[in-house]
């Protein structure tokens, strides 16, 4: 987070700031519903748009060690600390609370977005001039690998290799840097106008591919942070997506370990 510390770039518009109590101690969590688990003692509840997260350690305890209730609608967020948690943070009277940290910044961001025109995608975000593009992937995809082949070539700026987020704004797409980086620990808070989509193909030949924007949606599904877990948010979300895809060109980039691959897509930019 260090380079999102300090003044941001440009004034943070109100409607965007998320409003953290933190609060010592897990009170019981009464009408909930397991809605949801990532097979690693992490579960979701939804009421509404009102989200509920909670981490669990069974090897430590059987009551979570954390739990955040956040209010998208109202930005708004609570977060519990158990005792389990505060014990391992350096904590004192300057500081007596933790800093939120993922997953639970994760959370509070894809909620947030979807009723804000936007989403997190797990992707390479990059700026070449004034343009700005990303390249998704799954894990293993080659994000972190294409983002170092671009910064070696100098006329690209790596703005993360592993997460971005994107907002439909009044004039168009913009691409956002984050602080959640891959294995290449690029993230930086930089911006730029989204004028392209590379989605990410290991090849021996390098080459792209024009997607058609249903093509395009389909590529989105695998990378992209949909809330599926809550109706009022998935909606918008998957909107946000599709306008995305219908107003930005998009290609399947077929890439190699070389210098080939920045010099087409540089060329395909200069096009766009």
């Amino acid at each position: 987070y260090k380079a999102f510390l300090g003044e941001p770039p440009a004034p943070i518009p109100e409607s965007d700031v998320i409003t953290i109590t933190p609060h010592v101690g897990i009170p019981p969590l009464a009408d909930r519903d397991d809605l949801v688990g990532d097979g690693s003692a992490l579960s979701w509840y939804v009421a509404g748009t009102t989200r509920v997260a909670e981490k669990i350690l069974p090897a430590i305890s059987t009551e979570p060690c954390w739990r955040i209730v956040f209010h998208p609608e109202t930005r708004a967020a609570d977060i519990y600390f158990g005792e389990q948690y505060l014990a391992g943070e350096d904590l004192d009277a300057d500081n007596p609370f933790p800093v939120p940290r993922f997953p639970m910044d994760q959370i509070m961001m894809i909620d947030s977005l979807a009723s804000r025109r936007g989403v997190l995608v797990h992707t390479a975000g990059v700026r070449w001039g004034s343009k700005g593009f990303i390249c998704p992937g799954v894990s293993g995809a080659g994000k972190t690998t294409l983002s170092e082949l671009l910064a070696r070539d100098g006329a690209f700026e790596i703005l993360t290799d592993d997460r971005a987020v994107l907002r439909l704004v009044s004039d168009g797409v913009r691409m956002y840097g984050t602080p959640w980086s891959g294995e290449g620990q690029h993230a930086t808070p930089g911006s730029a106008p989204l004028s392209a989509l590379f989605f990410l193909k290991k090849d021996t030949h390098t080459r792209v591919e024009p997607l058609s924007p249903a093509e395009a949606v389909r590529r989105f599904m695998p990378v992209s942070s949909v809330p599926w877990y809550s109706e009022p948010l998935m909606t918008p979300t998957l909107k946000t997506l599709e306008a995305i895809a219908q107003d930005i060109p998009a290609f399947d980039l077929h890439f190699t370990k070389t210098a080939e691959t920045a010099t087409l897509i540089a060329d395909v930019l200069s096009k766009l």
